[in-house]
């Protein structure tokens, strides 16, 4: 899971795990932004960009999710072990 998420790893303090999670909530709207940029730079039609642009929007917030769920479940975990 390191290779996937490769910020998990350093959340050690609770300033960490607070800037991390801002940085996972954050990656879906960039991703949006630049998408529908670049398409609507490129030309593309407004359908087709307003697609790609939610695409990249779901995509990478499943991701993000899926990151920021595991961070805190490792931190918790590893927290609690302590």
């Amino acid at each position: 899971m390191r290779y996937i998420f490769p910020f998990n790893s350093s959340a050690t303090n609770i300033y960490m795990l607070l800037a991390i999670t801002m940085s996972y909530i954050s990656f879906p709207i960039m991703a949006f932004l630049v998408v529908h940029t670049a398409c609507m730079f490129m030309g593309i039609s407004t359908h087709n960009t307003q697609f790609s642009a939610a695409t990249a929007f779901l995509v990478v917030g499943i991701y993000s999710l899926v990151g920021a769920t595991t961070m805190y479940v490792s931190y918790f975990k590893r927290k609690n072990k302590r």
